[in-house]
């Protein structure tokens, strides 16, 4: 039998529970949250236990946890799991700022555990057959990314201004929630060397905070423009790559790669039927599968991807300003 700490039962953690449940027979989950009720639909009352307090989990019998709360906790839960040695899952962002970061790494230093962050557009397989295209840097002139849906539409039975993306407390904004482009720009591109950027409230939509977020990315050799919003009515999720010959195109919710070689002339590199829950249970079962060494090398991009929310933050509230961002916290 295998015993899971979920932390938060909101919208991710539902989620991860239903994908343990298809890839494990016997599980048995401890839930930890403040609600009154946990109910969820294929979870049975025989295998889980509701718990509103973490000093209520006996963390002798925990194999791995799951931290699904906004990203205001992250920190705090993964001191409690890491003094534990405990295996840890946690939802992205790995925080929603640089301010624990080097308590962070001292504390996994030498930490023989697994620490993996949820950023599962890595798994998607149009995207890893973009990265297998293996582009060369020198040859790209622009990229273009873009990521936007209305929050209100983003999560079935919840009313979007009580979710964690609308609470700056709960470390919401579209920055935060949206940080998958970020992190897959690193993982394609690698790190850029400094951002302009400007984040603002646009609509009507009762939150307090940012709701889009217009962000140029700089490299050695190309810029990148990224567009993330909560307010498109349209769901969008693309990246689209100039080089000095062709153009390719990445479609997330289509699952297309397109290389064009003019207006006339395209070719189509990958195609599949759109499946989102298979990214989550493609990482989810990287996870269950893998050494603390595979999932921990990963832990770079999370660190990463905040160091540049940090420089994106500072550059827009110096109204767009340039702002070199720092790799060293």
């Amino acid at each position: 039998m295998d015993n899971v700490l979920i932390i938060g039962f909101g919208s991710s953690s539902k989620r991860h529970i239903k994908n343990i449940l298809k890839l494990k027979k016997k599980v048995y989950f401890f839930i930890l949250s403040r609600k009154k009720k946990i109910i969820l639909s294929g979870l049975n009352k025989k295998n889980y236990k509701h718990v509103k307090k973490i000093n209520e989990v006996n963390f002798n019998i925990i194999n791995d946890s799951f931290i699904c709360t906004g990203s205001n906790e992250h920190f705090k839960f993964i001191k409690i799991l890491t003094k534990k040695k405990i295996n840890i899952f946690v939802e992205k962002p790995l925080m929603n700022s640089l301010l624990k970061m080097k308590e962070f790494k001292q504390i996994i230093k030498n930490y023989h555990h697994k620490i993996y962050v949820g950023y599962n557009l890595i798994f998607s397989e149009s995207l890893n057959s973009l990265k297998k295209l293996k582009l060369k840097k020198n040859e790209i002139n622009k990229v273009k990314v873009k990521a936007g849906y209305y929050l209100p539409f983003w999560r079935k039975n919840l009313d979007y201004k009580s979710s964690v993306s609308a609470s700056r407390k709960k470390g919401g904004g579209v920055l935060l929630e949206l940080s998958h482009e970020i992190q897959y720009l690193l993982w394609l591109f690698g790190k850029p060397l400094w951002t302009s950027a400007i984040l603002e409230k646009k609509s009507n939509l009762k939150i307090d905070v940012e709701d889009t977020a217009n962000i140029i990315l700089g490299y050695d050799k190309f810029s990148c423009l990224v567009e993330l919003d909560f307010i498109s009515k349209k769901y969008v999720r693309f990246c689209q790559i100039d080089t000095n010959k062709y153009t390719y195109f990445w479609n997330f919710k289509k699952n297309l790669v397109k290389k064009f070689y003019n207006q006339y002339k395209s070719k189509i590199f990958y195609k599949r039927n759109f499946n989102l829950n298979q990214t989550y249970m493609d990482q989810l079962k990287f996870y269950i599968n893998s050494s603390y060494m595979q999932t921990n090398k990963y832990i770079n991009y999370a660190i990463d991807t905040l160091n540049v929310i940090e420089a994106i933050k500072v550059s827009s509230k110096n109204k767009g300003k340039i702002k070199k961002i720092n790799y060293k916290y």
